[in-house]
């Protein structure tokens, strides 16, 4: 029966319109045990659900009992696999805050004859003169979960090619401001136009601009997989040319 009325009908596939279908078997067939009995053919293909709504306001439904007590187990069983789901995923998320919460309180020990990961220098020496700015109430170095240690200078010098022009200049002004402030100074004078602050509030937004990544071991270093390895204008580039 099921396969002569889908050979027969003109109405879309099952997959992208079941109404339409179940509501030309429901007129084709006669009576309700016909579609019981096309609910058996169909093997799954037509479920109860899809002809309920399709029933007369009143209709035994003795011969579709034992259908719909598997319809509803089936839904059962969905709801209990979605709130195991949605526990396995609050469990995570909690455990994520959990540790969120922990690296704030995280601690490191430091032996200040590591070296630099950048210039390789000892991180109690001061940093080169190419590093850039330093001194003043700059941060002596930034310290990752990566194992790599830097003079904060040369961290910065590493992480500005790395950054957006607009993040580059925030890093840029920060540094400048802290090394113009005298060591030991709790507050930063009014500078191009930014009244006072205080120096720590200063190295915070520092450290979120320019040592919240390793910049040798990070995600700022993916932009690097689209770059060319010569620039267009780089005299290498000539050397190369067959």
């Amino acid at each position: 029966m099921v396969a002569w009325l889908l050979h027969h009908t003109t109405v879309p596939p099952l997959a992208t319109s079941p109404y339409n279908l179940n509501t030309h078997i429901t007129y084709k067939t006669q009576g309700v045990a016909q579609i019981s009995e096309l609910l058996k053919e169909a093997g799954g293909v037509i479920n109860i659900e899809d002809l309920l709504p399709l029933f007369p306001d009143f209709v035994a439904i003795d011969r579709f009992k034992a259908a719909i007590t598997a319809a509803l187990e089936e839904y059962n069983m969905q709801i209990d696999q979605l709130k195991q789901e949605m526990h396995d995923a609050t469990r995570v998320a909690d455990a994520l805050r959990k540790d969120l919460a922990m690296l704030d309180q995280r601690t490191a020990t430091l032996d200040v004859a590591q070296p630099c990961a950048a210039c390789g220098g000892a991180l109690a020496a001061p940093p080169p003169p190419s590093a850039g700015c330093s001194g003043g109430s700059m941060p002596r170095f930034f310290l990752f979960p990566t194992g790599n240690a830097y003079h904060a200078a040369c961290c910065v010098a590493k992480t500005l090619p790395l950054v957006s022009p607009q993040q580059a200049q925030r890093i840029r002004l920060l540094v400048k401001r802290l090394s113009l402030v005298p060591e030991g100074k709790e507050m930063a004078p009014d500078f191009q136009g930014q009244g006072s602050a205080r120096v720590g509030d200063l190295r915070v937004q520092l450290q979120a601009e320019a040592g919240a990544a390793d910049p040798l071991c990070s995600e700022l270093l993916l932009p690097l997989l689209s770059r060319p390895f010569v620039g267009e204008d780089d005299d290498a580039l000539t050397s190369w040319q067959v």
